[in-house]
C-alpha cells in the first residue's frame, strides 16, 4: 500500500513538473511572438513613414513643375495677338484657379504624414487639375482658333478690296473671268474656315479636368477643325495671290490702264 502511494505521488509529481514545464515554455513562446509582432509592426510603420516622405517629395516636384508650366501658359495667353478679351479672361481665370488649388494641395502636403492621405493628395494633383492634358490644350486650341478666325476676317476685308479692283477692270471692258473665278474660290475658302472653327474655342473652354478622359474626343475634334481651317486659309491666300497676279497682268491691256498695288 505504501509502495502504491509512493508510486502515485511520484507520478503526480512528474505530471506536475511536466505541466509547469509546458506552461513555462508556452509563456516563453507567447512573449517571443509578442516581441516579434511588435518588431514587425515597427518595421511596417517605419516603411510607411518612408513611403509617405518619398511621396511627399514627388508631389512637391509635380506641383512645382505644374506651377512653372502655368507661367508659360500665362505668357502665351498674354502674347496672343488675336485672342478675344472674353476668351483671355476665361483662360486666365482657369489658370488662377488651378494655381490656387495646387497651392492648397502643397499646404496640405506640408503638414500631412499619413501615407493613405498622402496618396489622396497625389491623386488630386493629377486628376483635379490636369494641367497638361486639359488646360494646356484649352489654351492652345483657343489661341489658335481666335487667330484663324481673325485671319478669316482680314481676308473678308481683303476680298472686298479685290472685288472692287476686279469690278473696275471689268467696267473698262477687260476680261476678268480668271479673277472672278479665283474670287469665288477665295470666298468659299473663307466661309469654310468660319464653318470649321466657329464655336470650337467655346466648346473646349467648358471642359473640366474631372471630365478627362471622357472629353478627349472633343479635344481631338477641335484639333482636327483647326487643321482644316488652316488648309482653307492657306487656299484663300493662294486665291488672293492668283487674283493679284491676274490684275497686274491685265493692267496694261485694253482701253484703260491703271496702276495700283493691292497687298494683304
Amino acid at each position: 500500500m505504501v509502495k502504491s502511494s509512493r508510486k502515485f505521488l511520484l507520478v503526480v509529481s512528474s505530471i506536475a513538473l511536466l505541466v509547469v514545464g509546458v506552461s513555462t515554455n508556452a509563456s516563453a513562446q507567447t512573449a517571443s511572438t509578442s516581441r516579434y509582432q511588435s518588431q514587425i509592426s515597427t518595421k511596417i510603420s517605419e516603411a510607411k513613414s518612408q513611403l509617405a516622405k518619398r511621396l511627399e517629395e514627388q508631389i512637391k516636384i509635380a506641383i512645382t513643375k505644374r506651377v512653372g508650366h502655368l507661367e508659360i501658359l500665362t505668357d502665351r495667353i498674354n502674347d496672343a495677338k488675336y485672342l478675344t478679351s472674353d476668351h483671355k479672361a476665361q483662360l486666365l481665370e482657369k489658370i488662377g484657379n488651378t494655381r490656387s488649388g495646387l497651392q492648397t494641395v502643397q499646404t496640405n502636403v506640408d503638414v500631412e504624414t499619413d501615407l493613405a492621405a498622402m496618396r489622396v493628395l497625389a491623386k488630386s494633383v493629377i486628376e483635379d487639375y490636369r494641367v497638361y492634358l486639359v488646360l494646356t490644350p484649352q489654351v492652345n486650341i483657343t489661341t489658335i482658333s481666335d487667330s484663324e478666325l481673325a485671319m478669316a476676317d482680314l481676308l473678308d476685308i481683303y476680298v472686298a478690296k479685290l472685288q472692287a479692283k476686279v469690278d473696275i477692270e471689268s467696267s473698262v471692258g477687260k476680261d476678268v473671268t480668271g479673277a472672278v473665278a479665283a474670287l469665288d474660290s477665295m470666298k468659299q475658302n473663307i466661309a469654310a474656315t468660319h464653318q470649321a472653327i466657329d464655336g470650337v474655342a467655346d466648346g473646349v473652354l467648358v471642359l473640366t479636368p474631372q471630365g478627362y478622359p471622357g472629353n478627349v474626343t472633343t479635344l481631338q475634334n477641335a484639333r482636327m477643325s483647326l487643321r482644316n481651317a488652316h488648309q482653307y486659309l492657306k487656299a484663300a491666300r493662294e486665291n488672293a495671290k492668283t487674283i493679284r497676279d491676274f490684275l497686274q497682268a491685265i493692267e496694261t491691256v485694253g482701253p484703260s490702264s491703271t496702276t495700283s498695288s493691292t497687298t494683304l
